[in-house]
């Protein structure tokens, strides 16, 4: 089991050890898997190879766990978040550029 596990990536953990969970969990769309976690909120999983499972509050993008972009951006295809067009990076958000003649 312990090797099985280093063959998740970042962010990501080996599915047997949620398996004590796994009655509660449901099949949901895209591979994932959605149920209540230890304080009985909602978590969804999804798988990023057939062995783990991503962290809740991460994504799957090509066999990685990144965290989502957030508002008003989009991933490239390298997997970095990129803003969308009138929107512009300040701090890890994207935020609408403004003209200095407003």
């Amino acid at each position: 089991m312990f090797y099985d596990s280093m063959l998740c990536p970042d962010n990501s953990f080996f599915y047997y050890s949620a398996l004590k969970y796994q009655a509660n969990l449901e099949p949901i769309k895209n591979g994932c898997l959605s149920g209540k976690g230890e304080l009985d909120e909602k978590m969804t999983y999804c798988y990023v190879n057939d062995k783990c499972l991503c962290n809740p509050g991460y994504e799957v993008f090509k066999r990685q766990c990144l965290a989502p972009c957030g508002l008003f951006a989009i991933r490239n295809t390298y997997g970095t978040c990129t803003c969308l067009e009138n929107y512009v990076m300040q701090n890890g958000v994207c935020v609408k550029v403004t003209s200095d003649t407003d």
